[in-house]
């Protein structure tokens, strides 16, 4: 858990395989449950060894709570921080997938990344729902099995006489052998899958339950394992010495536990080669070894045997001997710590998008222990034990009637206060690169400079926006003949170029999930045209550090991305030039208070102005006709690190993009397409 929210946080680059770890701990343990029950029912005869309603009660009453307080807290806590009403709508589902244990298909079917710049509250969930499905699924496997097993050990004890002892390492066996299997077919499949895949297309294997469960089915075949056996229970010559407290294993142990501690200090989500070479495998083998290393099983006499109830589990040595309060205290509330945490981040990060990391960090952490100590203490801890004031069931049963209503109206609640979104951002990269992509019908080859210019829009959404809300052929403005967008939304300068952009957690990811490479041809489709004028809006991701396809990562703002960002524009410049283009570069300038801090910087403004008036000034230098065109004060009071005037905000409202038809009409009417005229007309 710990390493998890590090890895979020951005402290431990390869914390994400915490939840690894728990997976092979999950499956360890759980499975030890089902054959302590089948060791304590062993004499009753086959088909009665393992009670699922009492298992799957026990699991309800320890994860649903949690969740039912969580959603609907993070639903309405999103709209008190002001989450966008376009996006209430996929919020909502996310958060009903979190309540029914579906999110991490939620996720895939969405064609969500989980590398994501801008991540739902509720990510975090597709590890509980695979956790949950291994709980619903797992069990009547192990039964079926046992029931096999103990109707051909039933039949030949009848006959020739067979041990107990001989009859539960049979059950063992048999249940480690399908849990073997299973973790070998998954852990192929994971191979092969994403060596089939494209390295932006990884979100399907790292979230999949049929690419994840190897883990988990390692820890259940563990659990079947010599070392997963309580000590009386061991085959005859089996040195019990070297489990439990003994030290043995312990000492081996070592070696996997360095190795774990250094792949999370090292390993990055979003290395290819760590899915398609068996990383994830490789985790879970040595989490399996740490586990069966560290695990005591208590013997006969010990009171803690497997009469002991439902809800004994394996001691694990690290929490039951040596390591104080305080480490006990956070095992207790390690699921409900991991559950608050990311949302809260989120939140944070949204509402106070400026706040240091160091400070996001303290107050993160902070709040998840604060919540998972009250949600612990009233919620989670009395309705799991069914004591305090959940100890009568007049009091318990309304109160999972009551949760479940606050957090099902909360779902619908937040559906309904979406609102209908602009059409921009009802767009994804994937069809705002379709639409790049496409046959234009508005730019027919040939008819550029007749009756005007053809114009030709790249870039990111800011370009994007501006080229969609164009005006209609008929209502261009004076001197403009046609206009044709092949911007893509989230692409910024570098992103055809397989260029990636930190990923929020530490590490780099491509941007839309990889869809940005096609922005190149894109481009190129669009020079085929033969415009008089190519016009591009560059800025918004410039703010960045980058990592080039090579590896070299570029920090922002430093003299290596000026020589970056300026050889991307000086190529970009002399492709124009090559179709007898026109390539001019509109600054960035005087963003409105709706724009993230870091863009609106006035280091930053006058930082990337510098950067892209040199780089047209070695474009022409290099043969090309390149332009710089700045806002004057019809756009920005005060100059490029001013404010907007208000003319600009009623073409861009409080940001850099245009957000509709008629302010898109007016932008081009009023200021975008007098310039250009005048820009090439000064020529």
């Amino acid at each position: 858990m710990a390493a998890t929210v590090a890895y979020h946080l951005g402290w431990l680059r390869g914390g994400f395989l915490g939840v690894d770890v728990f997976f092979v701990l999950s499956g360890f343990l759980v499975t030890s449950l089902l054959l302590a029950e089948v060791e304590s029912a062993s004499g009753t005869g086959p088909g009665r060894s393992v009670d699922l309603r009492a298992f799957w009660g026990a699991r309800l009453r320890r994860l649903t709570p949690a969740v039912v307080v969580v959603t609907p807290t993070v639903l309405w806590a999103a709209r008190a921080v002001g989450w966008p009403e376009s996006r209430l709508d996929e919020l909502a589902v996310d958060g009903a997938a979190t309540l029914s244990w579906w999110q991490n298909w939620r996720q895939i079917l969405a064609g969500q990344s989980y590398w994501d710049p801008a991540p739902s509250p509720f990510r975090h969930a597709w590890s509980l729902a695979i956790e949950e499905q291994y709980y619903l699924v797992w069990p009547v496997i192990a039964v079926v099995v046992v029931v096999i097993v103990g109707v051909l050990g039933h039949r030949r004890s009848a006959q020739n006489g067979v041990r107990p002892l001989r009859a539960v390492t049979s059950t063992r066996f048999a249940v480690g052998a399908i849990a073997a299997f299973g973790a070998g077919v998954s852990a192929l499949w994971h191979v092969v899958l994403a060596r089939r895949l494209d390295a932006s297309e990884l979100s399907r294997v790292y979230l999949g339950t049929d690419t994840r469960a190897f883990a988990i089915l390692i820890g259940c075949a563990t659990a079947c394992s010599p070392w997963g056996l309580r000590p009386s229970d061991r085959p005859a010559g089996h040195s019990g010495a070297t489990v439990g407290r003994g030290g043995g294993v312990r000492a081996v142990t070592v070696l996997p536990v360095l190795t774990l501690v250094g792949a999370m200090a090292t390993v990055r989500v979003d290395d290819a080669r760590f899915f398609r070479y068996g990383g994830f495998v490789a985790v879970a083998l040595l989490a399996s070894m740490v586990v069966a290393g560290q695990a005591d099983r208590p013997g006969p006499g010990s009171g803690h045997g497997p009469g002991s109830g439902p809800g004994r589990r394996a001691e694990l040595a690290w929490i039951g001997s040596g390591l104080g309060t305080g480490l006990s205290w956070l095992g207790t509330r390690s699921y409900a710590i991991y559950l608050w945490s990311w949302p809260m981040q989120v939140l944070a990060a949204h509402r106070w998008p400026d706040t240091s990391r160091w400070l996001l960090s303290v107050g993160v952490v902070g709040l998840s222990l604060g919540l998972a100590e009250l949600s612990h203490r009233f919620v989670e801890d009395p309705l799991r034990r069914r004591d305090r004031w959940a100890s009568q069931a007049r009091r318990r049963r309304p109160a999972w009637v009551v949760g479940s209503m606050v957090a099902v109206a909360s779902v619908v609640g937040t559906y309904g206060a979406a609102s209908v979104a602009p059409a921009h951002q009802r767009l994804d990269t994937a069809e705002a690169l379709e639409r790049a992509l496409a046959v234009p019908t508005t730019a027919p080859a040939g008819t550029a400079g007749e009756d005007g210019l053809g114009v030709l829009v790249t870039g990111d959404s800011v370009s994007f926006t501006i080229g969609l809300y164009k005006p209609e052929p008929e209502e261009l403005p004076n001197g403009l003949k046609w206009v044709d967008s092949r911007a893509v939304i989230g692409c910024g300068l570098l992103a055809a170029d397989r260029w990636e952009y930190p990923d929020g957690s530490g590490g780099f990811a491509p941007p839309s999930s990889g869809d940005c490479v096609g922005q190149a041809e894109a481009e190129r489709r669009g020079l085929a045209q033969r415009p008089d004028v190519v016009v591009t809006f560059p800025g918004a991701w410039e703010t960045q550090a980058a990592r080039s396809p090579e590896g070299e990562v570029v920090t922002a703002r430093s003299t290596r991305m000026a020589e970056v960002l300026t050889d991307n524009l000086v190529t970009r410049a002399l492709d124009a030039h090559r179709v007898g283009s026109t390539f001019i570069v509109v600054a960035w300038a005087c963003p409105g208070e709706g724009t993230p801090s870091d863009r609106s910087d006035p280091e930053f403004i006058s930082w990337v102005d510098r950067v892209f008036r040199s780089a047209m000034e070695r474009a022409r230098r290099a043969g090309a006709d390149a332009r710089y065109l700045e806002p004057g004060p019809e756009s920005c009071e005060g100059g490029i690190t001013g404010t907007p005037t208000e003319d600009r905000r009623r073409w861009m409202a409080d940001s850099n993009h245009v957000l509709g038809w008629d302010q898109g009409k007016a932008f081009w009417n009023e200021w975008l397409g007098p310039k250009l005229v005048d820009e090439m007309a000064s020529r």
